[in-house]
């Protein structure tokens, strides 16, 4: 009798100290760990449900035990632990009173600082570089010549008298300045043949453009009348509508002249009169292609003329580097054999 009235004692208090600790903890955690205490086997480990939801410090009761004929029992003292443990977020659920972190302040870049100093100037326009029409060292040549020519034809006496005998005298500076004499007409032999080439080929390019616009005026209206290139394959082709222009004039000239020459067959030449160009407009253009012609042989001969000006222009000058050539060294014989003697004049 004593035992069951303890033990039932003892249920009370342990169901009133439960309710005591499930009251003051309000942690999610605590109370899911209770739960599940209590609800698999409240009577059987009540102290060991608390010891799940209070942590390591459960509950400790004291007890006095009766004996028979003793005074009443004792209130049963109950000492709970009041550590407080850190809470612990149920397995997969998020916790969302939880405050999320603080975003990095963003990186700022600095702004540019003007500089004080201006920037460099533009480089200065350069002017086109036009290349000489003869070549510099002819000319230089030329008139270094003419140069030692002269200061031989005056030289110092006692220099005189040496010159005479390697043949230094008035007949070999002569023929030295015939030389330079033949070197001056060749260069501007050469320059008048460019020139004239120079012309040759600006009137060529006229007279192509000059055809170029009629041409292709005639090859656009012959267009309109033979349209089908199927159906008027034989007039296409014998016009030369089809045909691409080509950069070479002569080869243009006359692939113009053939077409224009089938133009003045029938039918082609009454279809085409239809159309404003009737034979005394194909006259016209056959014209211009024979001065176009005429000018392509002219550039030609003038290219040709240039060409023998300028391999004229080489040997000539040639032929005075060797002369001249052979007379320095002459001289400098002497001056090295008899350094006392001052050089002619213009002479190194």
């Amino acid at each position: 009798m004593t035992t069951t009235s303890k033990t039932a004692t003892h249920r009370r208090q342990n169901g009133k100290a439960n309710g005591r600790v499930h009251g003051k903890s309000q942690h999610r955690s605590n109370g899911k760990a209770n739960g599940k205490g209590n609800g698999r086997a409240p009577s059987k480990a009540p102290t060991k449900a608390n010891g799940q939801v209070n942590g390591t410090a459960p509950a400790t009761l004291t007890a006095t035990a009766e004996a028979p004929g003793a005074p009443a029992p004792e209130a049963v003292v109950l000492v709970e632990s009041t550590v407080a443990e850190p809470a612990v977020p149920a397995t997969g659920t998020p916790d969302l009173t939880a405050e999320a972190p603080a975003p990095a302040p963003a990186a700022t870049t600095p702004a540019p600082v003007a500089t004080e100093e201006e920037p460099p100037p533009p480089p200065p326009e350069t002017e086109p570089v036009i290349p000489f029409p003869q070549r510099m060292e002819y000319r230089v040549l030329l008139t270094e010549s003419r140069a030692i020519i002269g200061g031989l034809e005056a030289p110092n006496a006692p220099l005189a008298a040496l010159l005479a005998e390697l043949n230094i005298g008035p007949e070999r500076l002569a023929a030295c300045t015939s030389l330079c004499d033949a070197v001056g007409a060749a260069l501007a032999a050469r320059q008048e043949a460019m020139s004239n080439e120079k012309t040759a080929v600006k009137n060529m390019r006229d007279a192509r453009h000059l055809l170029d616009v009629a041409y292709a005026t005639f090859r656009q209206v012959a267009r309109t009348i033979y349209p089908d290139s199927v159906r008027d394959a034989g007039a296409r082709s014998a016009l030369g509508l089809d045909m691409p222009i080509v950069d070479s004039t002569p080869v243009f000239a006359n692939m113009a002249r053939e077409a224009l020459t089938a133009a003045q067959r029938e039918p082609y030449a009454t279809q085409l009169a239809a159309a404003n160009f009737d034979a005394d407009r194909i006259e016209e253009m056959l014209a211009l292609v024979t001065v176009l012609e005429m000018l392509v042989q002219a550039r030609q001969l003038a290219h040709r003329a240039a060409l023998d000006a300028t391999i004229m222009r080489d040997a000539t000058v040639a032929e005075l580097r060797r002369a001249m050539r052979q007379l320095k060294l002459d001289v400098q014989s002497i001056l090295r054999v008899h350094p006392e003697i001052n050089p002619p004049a213009n002479f190194s």
